[in-house]
C-alpha cells in the first residue's frame, strides 16, 4: 500500500506536540507507517488520535502505531472515548490482538 501523506492538521499537531526537529521527524516517520493494509481506515483520525495519546512520548507513539496497525478501532477507542484529563494510565492491553487476516 502506498504511503498516505500527512495532512496539514496532523503536521500542525506534530509541531505542537514535539519540541525538537529530530523528535518531529521521528514522529512523522512513525505516522507515515499507518496505514499498511487495505482494511486500515480513518487515516487522519487515527494519526490525530496517536498524537493526542502519546503526549510527546516517542516510545508511547511507537506502541500506539503498532496498536493501530493491528486494529485501528482500538486506537480510536483509546483516543476518543477516554477522558483527555484522566489521571489513570492508558491501557494498551489490546496491543496483542490479532488482525482480521490472522
Amino acid at each position: 500500500m502506498t504511503s498516505v501523506p500527512l495532512s496539514e492538521e496532523v503536521e500542525n499537531r506534530i509541531q505542537a506536540t514535539f519540541s525538537g526537529e529530530v523528535a518531529r521527524e521521528s514522529a512523522r516517520s512513525m505516522l507515515l507507517e499507518y496505514p499498511t493494509e487495505p482494511w486500515h481506515g480513518e487515516v487522519k483520525r487515527v494519526r490525530i488520535g496517536i498524537l493526542r495519546i502519546c503526549q510527546g512520548n516517542l516510545e508511547r507513539m511507537r506502541r500506539l502505531v503498532d496498536i493501530a496497525q493491528k486494529d485501528y478501532r482500538d486506537l480510536l477507542m483509546l483516543a476518543e472515548y477516554l477522558p483527555a484529563d484522566s489521571s489513570k494510565p492508558l491501557s494498551l492491553r489490546n496491543a496483542r490482538r490479532k488482525t482480521p487476516d490472522e
